[in-house]
């Protein structure tokens, strides 16, 4: 699946997730992130618009995972989900606190997940992503 075809099939695409962890196979080119998607409604009040699903994020033909370090004017340290918001394609590189290759394989692509309780990105370029929600 493509990211845009995956943040479609969502309501918020992954607007205000949580993310829980990041398990890498370097091996296998696979990474998978396991997190809270907001499936909440806006337009409801109550518990159905704060709703929250666990899933797995599942990237495949791994081309790289970056994370920046934490902004150390944070609280980076707290032993706690971090909440992101999710972009499509690579950030401008003024805007990135590292180097990313400039070019991609062919069919991959990038993406970017900018984690609040840190100021700083985690940048991944893959060929597919999944997304199981339980």
């Amino acid at each position: 699946m493509s990211i845009v075809d995956l943040l479609e099939s969502l309501p918020n695409g992954l607007h205000d997730a949580k993310l829980h962890s990041i398990d890498i196979d370097y091996v296998g080119r696979t990474a998978n992130l396991d997190l809270d998607v907001w499936i909440g409604d806006m337009s409801q009040q109550g518990p159905a618009r704060e709703a929250y699903r666990h899933g797995r994020l599942t990237v495949s033909g791994l081309v790289y995972l970056v994370m920046e370090p934490p902004d150390s004017r944070y609280a980076f340290n707290q032993s706690k989900p971090l909440r992101i918001e999710f972009g499509i394609g690579k950030l401008a590189p003024e805007a990135c606190r590292c180097t990313l290759p400039t070019e991609l394989p062919d069919a991959a692509f990038a993406f970017w997940l900018y984690v609040t309780n840190w100021n700083s990105f985690i940048h991944v370029a893959c060929t597919q992503v999944t997304l199981e929600l339980s």
